[in-house]
């Protein structure tokens, strides 16, 4: 199931290892591994920051790593479209110039 065998093998540790550093039965996550159950969004969760991906990862959930422009203010969505239609030159200048204005926050 998910990445499961495959991200825990390249640790080298055993199913029963792996569930003790999780805090969570060796049974429970064999079956996990096999398919039988699925795991709580708790356990999901605190297997991927174990090993530091995200839930798509983990869960081999191909993303068209589109922005939910509906979540965004009027003036963001404003932003993002001007951008979009920009150059690699006008692009590069967008780029300095929220640079200098990082560095002059800091």
């Amino acid at each position: 199931m998910y990445k499961l065998k495959e991200l825990r093998q390249k640790l080298g540790l055993s199913q029963k290892e792996f569930a003790e550093k999780l805090g969570i039965e060796y049974q429970n996550y064999n079956k996990y591994e096999l398919g039988k159950n699925e795991p709580s969004i708790e356990t999901m969760i605190k297997i991927a920051d174990y090993y530091g991906i995200s839930l798509d990862y983990l869960c081999d959930r191909k993303t068209n790593n589109t922005i939910a422009t509906n979540l965004l203010s009027s003036e963001q969505n404003y932003i993002i479209k001007k951008v979009m239609s920009f150059d690699e030159k006008k692009l590069n200048k967008i780029i300095g110039y929220i640079d200098n204005l990082e560095e002059k926050d800091n």
